[in-house]
């Protein structure tokens, strides 16, 4: 169907997806990332490693990025990573933005503004790319 989803991904979500949340899978995909406030599903990857550490949806991604780098609770990046004897991100010898952790790990999205079709985008990019550390 697409070189950028699986024929078993599309087995579990193929009814649900419309031409627009394929272009929307794409657009993630190739894309290179940058800061935003938009409603997006987004990536967080280890630029050394290449590695997808996360998939998430958010209706401002700037904050919910700037959670993921500040905060060790729930499925905050720090907290995944610091329960992970397996990797550390930090560039210096602090957390967070004393850490540099921003310089390490890249950020891509697409946007979309209704929240159920970010829900079912990120579900599906969870399950293609297969990150580090699941969203639930």
């Amino acid at each position: 169907m697409d070189e950028y989803i699986s024929e078993e991904t599309i087995d579990e979500f193929g009814d649900q997806l419309n031409d627009e949340d394929l272009r929307l899978i794409r657009e993630f995909r190739l894309q290179e990332g940058e800061k935003t406030k938009l409603p997006v599903v987004y990536g967080l990857y280890d630029r050394k490693s290449g590695e997808l550490l996360y998939v998430g949806h958010t209706a401002k991604l700037i904050r919910r990025v700037s959670d993921h780098f500040r905060r060790t609770d729930g499925s905050q990046l720090l907290g995944l990573v610091e329960e992970d004897d397996e990797i550390d991100i930090y560039q210096g010898k602090q957390k967070g933005r004393d850490g540099n952790i921003w310089e390490r790990v890249k950020v891509k999205y697409v946007e979309i503004q209704d929240r159920s079709r970010r829900r079912l985008i990120e579900r599906v990019l969870e399950k293609e790319l297969d990150p580090r550390y699941s969203s639930r």
